[in-house]
């Protein structure tokens, strides 16, 4: 997926009117093996997507950004 004049290129198609994902309902998970840190609040990026996911029908992009 890559900008496009405003727009996200997924699939094919442009993806307008797009909202970014606040991500400060997503917390480390204390029985992570993957990363997760509950003293520095880090979250790995396996329990992160699980986390969005399973709250939303969201699209990571390129830029490192999830989009709704």
């Amino acid at each position: 997926m890559t900008k496009k004049e405003q727009g996200f290129l997924y699939d094919d198609k442009i993806i307008y009117g797009y909202t970014l994902l606040n991500l400060d309902f997503v917390k480390p998970i204390k029985d992570c093996n993957q990363g997760c840190d509950n003293v520095t609040k880090y979250v790995c990026f396996d329990c992160e997507m699980n986390q969005i996911q399973n709250k939303y029908n969201a699209i990571y992009t390129d830029d490192c950004e999830w989009i709704i």
